[in-house]
């Protein structure tokens, strides 16, 4: 566990920023496996678990479970969660990420890449995650999709 890490949080669980209600309507998703939000990536995609689409519906959980206290919502956010250090990859460079299997052609980008709102969302939703379920999974995962940062592109 990186030990820097863990003593630079406090435990006590903050919302995130960002409110996603009224925004995002998470309910015109399909729901996967885990029943997950899957987005539609398009004809030759199709629909798939999309790491950015899960981080959030986690965050919207867990800031929904801090105002409610719903069971159901802590059990959304760590189903997410779940998924997020199940499915972080190993980076060439060291660390994890969650890699997207289809090029961005608008950028040019040829997979697999990796994205900053992903790692920096998935990220976020770990810390909070711990905070509710100290499970070391998710300290250390977040631990290692921080390693990213610190490399050039």
């Amino acid at each position: 566990m990186n030990t820097s890490l863990k003593s630079n949080f406090n435990g006590i669980p903050q919302p995130y920023y960002f409110d996603f209600t009224g925004l995002e309507n998470f309910a015109e998703y399909p729901m996967g496996i885990n029943q997950l939000p899957e987005v539609n990536g398009g004809p030759d995609i199709g629909f798939y678990a999309n790491p950015v689409t899960i981080a959030q519906y986690g965050l919207h959980h867990f800031n929904r479970f801090l105002a409610d206290a719903v069971v159901k919502d802590r059990e959304i956010l760590l189903r997410c969660a779940d998924w997020l250090v199940e499915n972080a990859a190993p980076i060439p460079n060291g660390g994890k990420g969650w890699f997207y299997p289809y090029p961005l052609k608008l950028y040019g980008t040829v997979p697999p890449w990796i994205s900053a709102m992903a790692q920096g969302e998935a990220i976020s939703l770990m810390l909070r995650a711990y905070s509710l379920n100290p499970d070391s999974r998710y300290l250390n995962t977040a631990a290692a999709a921080i390693l990213p940062f610190s490399r050039g592109v």
